[in-house]
């Protein structure tokens, strides 16, 4: 996978707490940097679920970052003693493993929303004097709640909540409710149960009018506590979609979610699904991909691909992403229902006997075997009643009505089904094998009762133009400023030297130093002030009275403060080792 210079993996934090209950905490701290580090314009930020592959893996960094198409990874540890946290950290260079910063951190838990902070802003700038520009807020991370324990019933829930089950849902509103018990002005939880509930009622769990109610509580609520975070308008499309079916709105909530964090990959995951339900796959392809650029290894977001490109009709490659799915999750059984419905419509009977031979064990394998039967004309005999012909993913009974030749059984079940917004009818416009019902008028009412007015073109703002730091006389002060201060007070002497230290000594805001360095002198932060760092190496080196001191020893008080970034940096722009050059400039002289 082609990496993006400005990019970061955030691996799971390891939970080295005496008390192993304490996973979730740590996995909170980890997608809480991960949302943080998102808000920074221009950073590629790998998704959590990526991510979270390589939780307790020891993977080769290179590999991981080949994997997540990254350039640096940031590892770390929490562990918790009472009402203390420490968290270790390190970021690191992907192609090599070289630790470019490490830091260790140790606080009170009422300041665990301050540190999140400061590591997120800490990887952001360290990344940004390493590989180019970036605009980074003065504040990445702010506090929900100022009560810690609450925070952690959230994170519980979420814990639960992230597992996308419907016996983890009961358990994740359990401690959202708890949550909020405690502080009823967190947004976070709320967010949380809008979710859960209308999963829950989407899958038929919870009846309709039941979901409906909740949710628009819970929505209410939020509305009122902070209803400009992506969460608020991913919560509220979630109910548009799941629960009313309104297509319109829920585009129209997504794309506001995308206006405040554009590779948001699970709204664009949420979308491309939408833009099935309109049949317009190209542009749901498009979003996709761009959910998998920060989210490669999701496999919800690569069955999403495979699911588009079944109802585009492209069946074979549709079936290649299915195995992408069950080679991450052998588990995904929709991956293998939609990898059955691909034989059908390819006429591969040897293929699926093959595939449903080894589910045999699943529920939904001998009707894929009566669906090809029926689709392609080999019997279309009534199929036995069963309770399973109106549960699960396909609506099978619709399915065998059709060719059996009960149209009227079909329209009334279609009808009945869009009226209780079930969810394995909400693509079933452009559902292949419902294609004998296209051209009926009657069916294409039923789109209209369905959806109503859908959205021709999505509203996602185009990307705003780079406006310019700093005028051309800003420009010219800075860099005689700049000149002058080097030349006079030699910073990069010193090893700990920041960007933000050089942006004070300016009195320059850093944003706008990284912006001068990276467009207007062409160097990255690191390469600009190495290159200082060597022009005095050399200086040093070439000096009699500097003759005692080491290679190393010189390295270091020209204000370099690693022996791999001097060694490496002196061979890039100098053509050959330090010791072969100053070989060179002994026998010169």
């Amino acid at each position: 996978m082609q990496e993006q210079e400005k990019s970061v993996a955030v691996l799971p934090f390891v939970n080295i707490s005496s008390d192993r209950d304490n996973e979730y905490f740590s996995d909170g701290i980890t997608e809480e940097i991960i949302n943080a580090l998102t808000r920074v314009k221009g950073l590629k930020v790998t998704a959590r679920t990526s991510s979270f592959v390589f939780k307790g893996k020891h993977i080769d960094v290179r590999r991981i970052g080949e994997q997540l198409g990254v350039r640096t990874l940031l590892e770390g540890s929490v562990r918790r003693f009472r009402n203390r946290v420490r968290i270790a950290a390190q970021l690191i260079r992907a192609a090599d493993g070289f630790r470019l910063w490490t830091k260790s951190f140790d606080r009170e838990m009422v300041d665990i929303f301050d540190l999140q902070d400061e590591i997120s802003l800490l990887i952001a700038e360290q990344i940004r004097e390493h590989f180019g520009h970036l605009d980074i807020q003065d504040q990445l991370v702010q506090a929900p709640t100022q009560d810690i324990e609450a925070y952690q019933l959230y994170l519980k829930g979420r814990s639960f909540q992230l597992q996308w089950s419907n016996v983890n849902y009961p358990r994740a509103i359990e401690y959202y409710e708890k949550s909020i018990q405690l502080d009823a002005r967190n947004p976070l939880p709320y967010y949380g149960l809008i979710r859960c509930h209308a999963y829950l009622t989407s899958w038929n769990i919870t009846p309709l009018a039941e979901g409906r109610r909740q949710t628009a509580q819970y929505l209410q609520i939020v509305s009122q506590l902070k209803n400009d975070w992506p969460d608020y308008y991913l919560a509220a499309a979630t109910c548009s979609i799941l629960l009313d079916w309104d297509v319109a709105q829920g585009m129209e909530q997504l794309d506001k979610t995308l206006a405040i964090q554009p590779n948001h990959s699970e709204v664009l995951e949420a979308k491309a699904g939408l833009l099935i339900t309109q049949g317009r796959f190209a542009e749901a392809l498009e979003c996709i991909d761009r959910a998998l650029v920060v989210n490669p290894l999701s496999a919800n977001h690569i069955f999403m691909k495979g699911n588009i490109l079944f109802f585009a009709g492209d069946h074979t490659t549709s079936n290649e992403y299915m195995d992408r799915v069950q080679e991450l999750d052998p588990n995904w059984q929709l991956a293998l229902q939609v990898k059955a419905a691909n034989l059908i419509l390819l006429k591969e009977p040897d293929a699926l006997n093959s595939l449903l031979e080894k589910h045999r064990d699943k529920s939904f394998a001998p009707y894929y075997q009566l669906l090809y039967d029926r689709y392609h004309g080999i019997d279309r005999s009534p199929v036995a009643d069963s309770p399973e012909l109106d549960g699960g993913f396909r609506p099978w009974r619709v399915y065998f009505d059709l060719y059996a030749g009960k149209k009227e059984a079909v329209m009334q079940q279609l009808r009945e089904g869009i009226a209780g917004r079930h969810g394995r009818f909400f693509t079933l416009f452009h559902d292949p094998f419902l294609a004998p019902l296209r051209d009926d008028p009657a069916f294409a009412a039923l789109e209209k009762t369905a959806f109503g007015d859908m959205p021709n073109q999505t509203s996602t703002p185009p990307p705003a133009e780079d406006v310019p730091k700093m005028d051309e006389e800003e420009i010219a002060r800075y860099r005689q400023l700049l000149s002058e201060l080097l030349a006079g007070e030699y910073p990069y002497l010193d090893p700990a030297l920041s960007l933000k230290d050089l942006a004070e000594m300016l009195s320059l805001h850093p944003n706008k130093l990284s912006w001068f360095l990276n467009e207007q002198i062409g160097k990255n932060f690191n390469e600009y002030i190495n290159g200082f760092r060597l022009e005095a190496f050399c200086e040093k080196a070439k000096d009699p009275s500097n003759a005692h001191l080491t290679i190393l020893g010189l390295a270091y008080e020209s204000g370099f403060n690693s022996k791999t970034v001097f060694n490496a940096f002196f061979k890039k722009h100098m053509g050959r080792t330090p010791s072969a050059w100053l070989n060179a400039q002994k026998q010169a002289r």
